[in-house]
């Protein structure tokens, strides 16, 4: 037979496989899935950074709030140990002041 040699190629038309239309139109779907596909991992990774940074500014604000609780409650230790230095401060003021008093007296009932 003329196509005898085509055969043992595998090189017969119409047995050997999807003919090359098939192909281009198979090649074609693929595309589009490939498509597709890219568009569902760029349509993700567009959330997933939106998540990120929406995690990242909560993070932030949580963050912020703390170093705002850390400093008022500093401050108000500050305020507190003021407080204390100045109660201290008035009563060793009184205390001189009792001190120089029974110093004088004690002066006084010498003189006598």
């Amino acid at each position: 037979t003329g196509n005898s040699g085509a055969c043992k190629l595998g090189l017969e038309t119409g047995t050997s496989g999807p003919s090359l239309s098939e192909s281009a139109m198979n090649a074609g779907e693929a595309a589009s899935a490939l498509d597709a596909d890219a568009d569902k991992l760029a349509r993700c990774m567009r959330a997933t950074a939106e998540v990120v940074a929406r995690a990242a500014q909560s993070a932030a604000r949580k963050a912020t709030r703390g170093e705002a609780q850390r400093r008022a409650s500093e401050s108000q230790r500050l305020a507190d140990l003021e407080a204390e230095v100045s109660r201290l401060r008035a009563a060793e003021k009184k205390h001189l002041s009792i001190q120089s008093e029974a110093v004088e007296r004690e002066k006084l009932l010498r003189e006598e």
